[in-house]
This record gives structure tokens, C-alpha cells and sequence, in this order.
């Protein structure tokens, strides 16, 4: 089962947001970019979208999810994530049609055009070759809440409270998944698997996916959605709850009345993200961007599951 990022915005003072499996420090790279071998991958690229986040993909155009509605009338460049000053962008409500966004059918990504020009903007990962590239990941979600318990071990924490801090995290691609007809990228939460391993949850949606591409750090995804929900028990009551879990066996998942799953083993079994894969709709952003795939442009030149598990 899935649960969209952000089905409930909530407002609150600043505390935590991309989740941690090694830590609950509200400081953890908190609007701070990533540094040495993680220098330039796609932070400087980010913007706030309402309480959410956004890309810069075009001079003209900035992409996030399309189930966040239209949070904002403007796009801000934050100084903590350019490395200067907040720059903030007017969504043209004259475009596509007066609503200044068009949604790639068929998936939850959405594109917006601006009435100024972004001085720079996220190169798009074209390959199919994702699977099993270290990524960073973006976001604006919760803090990590309360210790999830199971036989009396600790198997993951719930969310905590809702913020609006924008941090950063790592993981891996475990894989490509289809849903409901749209391509994600799919990752895991992993019990030891380094120190900013990250998973995600509600308010991270939008946020940019970077995987390194001949030594260029490049948009992979957009944050779509998570696993869950979660329960001790397969029968209808209120004490379902959504975590984040790097080992999800023993427990339920689903939701009421009763579509609920036993997570069988051998564990561990760590729960995961998913995040809408941006390779496959390179085509669709270029028609609605009017930049040309990369491809093309250098041709132009020339011519002029719902768990899976991840070992380290």
C-alpha cells in the first residue's frame, strides 16, 4: 500500500524533516548543502513551493508533484540553497491555458513556468540505469517521531511532528516500479547502511531525486509516496499509524477495513519511498519545457512491490 506524501499539510514551528536512521537531531543537515563527494548534487537546484519543495529544470520552468495541488502563486530560490540570497519567481497565470502549470498525464508531475529567468536549472537523468546508484534526496516532511516496538525491538519511528525545514538525505535505488500505469523509483530504509540514510514522509512531496551521471549530479524523480499504513493487527480500529520502518516483518500494512497484509520474512524487510522516475517522461518535460533532450541537443550541435530489500 502506498500513502501520498502529502495528504495532510500541517503547519508548525520549525523542527525536522527528511527522516534519519541514525539520528533525530533536528539539526542534521538542516538548509545546509551537502559537502565533499556529495558537493553540487541538486540541492542548489531546490525551491520553496508553498510549505513544499520544487526544481528549476528549464530557464522558464520549475517541476514538483502534481497531488500538491498549487500551493503558491511564487517559486523562492532560498539562500540557504543557492548560497546567496532568496530569490523569489512569479508563477506566469497566463500560461498553458491561464492556469500557469501542465500536468504530464498519467502521472503525478507537474510543471510550472515562470514570468522571470532562473539563472540555473537541474540537468535530467535520460538512462535506464538507475538501479543501484547512491541518490540524494530532498524534502520538507516530519520530524522523527515516537519508537515503533515489535516483540520488544526496535523496528523503525513514526512520523513525528509536521515541519518546514528543508533538509537532505541519502539512500539507494532498489528499483523501478510501475503503479497505477506511472514509472517511480523505489527505495529503502536500511538499518546500517550510513550515516544520512534517509526515508521520507508527509510534506516531502515534490522534492528533487539526484543520482550521479558521469560525474554530473542529475534529476532522477519527484517525491511521490511512501509504504504504509501500519498496524500490530489485521482488524478495523484507530490505531493504524504511518513510520518509517527499516524492518517492517511481523506487521501489518494496508489499511481499514480490511486490506491488510502480514509483512512475511526473513527480515529484515525494510518499508520505502517512492519517487515519480523522471527518465521516462524526458519527451514529455522537453514538449512542455521547449529545451531539447540532451540527446538531441548534442545531435543539433553535431549538425551545426511493494518491499525489497537492499544489502550494502
Amino acid at each position: 500500500m502506498k500513502s501520498v506524501l502529502a495528504l495532510f499539510p500541517v503547519l508548525v514551528a520549525p523542527l525536522q524533516a527528511v527522516i534519519f536512521y541514525s539520528t533525530g537531531d533536528p539539526a542534521h543537515n538542516r538548509e545546509t548543502a551537502p559537502g565533499g563527494a556529495l558537493a553540487g548534487s541538486g540541492w542548489q537546484y531546490q525551491g520553496s513551493f508553498g510549505n513544499f519543495l520544487g526544481t528549476m529544470i528549464s530557464p522558464k520552468h520549475f517541476i514538483t508533484a502534481a497531488h500538491l495541488g498549487v500551493p503558491a502563486s511564487t517559486f523562492v530560490s532560498n539562500g540557504y540553497h543557492n548560497g546567496s540570497g532568496d530569490v523569489t519567481y512569479t508563477v506566469n497565470t497566463t500560461a498553458f491555458s491561464g492556469t500557469g502549470y501542465q500536468t504530464i498525464t498519467g502521472t503525478d508531475l507537474r510543471i510550472y513556468e515562470i514570468n522571470e529567468t532562473f539563472s540555473m536549472w537541474a540537468p535530467l537523468f535520460t538512462g535506464t540505469d538507475e538501479v543501484g546508484k547512491d541518490l540524494v534526496v530532498m524534502g520538507r516532511g516530519t520530524q522523527r517521531g515516537a519508537d515503533v516496538l515489535l516483540g520488544g525491538d526496535l523496528i523503525g519511528w513514526r512520523w513525528g511532528a509536521a515541519d518546514n525545514d528543508a533538509r537532505w538525505g541519502t539512500n539507494e535505488v532498489a528499483a523501478t516500479v510501475s503503479l497505477g500505469g506511472a514509472e517511480y523509483l523505489y527505495a529503502t530504509f536500511d538499518a546500517g547502511a550510513g550515516g544520512d540514510e534517509a526515508h521520507l514522509s508527509v510534506g516531502d512531496s515534490g522534492g528533487g531525486l539526484f543520482i550521479q551521471d558521469g560525474g554530473v549530479w542529475k534529476l532522477a524523480g519527484i517525491n511521490y509516496a511512501v509504504d504504509g499504513l501500519w498496524d500490530y493487527n489485521n482488524v478495523a480500529d484507530p490505531n493504524e499509524f504511518q513510520a518509517a520502518l527499516f524492518d517492517a516483518e511481523g506487521m501489518y500494512v494496508g489499511q481499514d477495513p480490511s486490506s491488510w497484509t502480514l509483512v512475511g520474512g526473513p527480515g529484515p524487510v525494510p518499508s520505502g519511498f517512492y519517487s515519480t522516475r523522471i527518465s521516462s517522461y524526458v519527451s514529455d518535460i522537453a514538449a512542455i519545457t521547449g529545451v531539447p533532450e540532451p540527446g538531441l541537443g548534442l545531435l543539433l550541435l553535431a549538425g551545426s512491490g511493494m518491499m525489497l530489500r537492499r544489502r550494502r
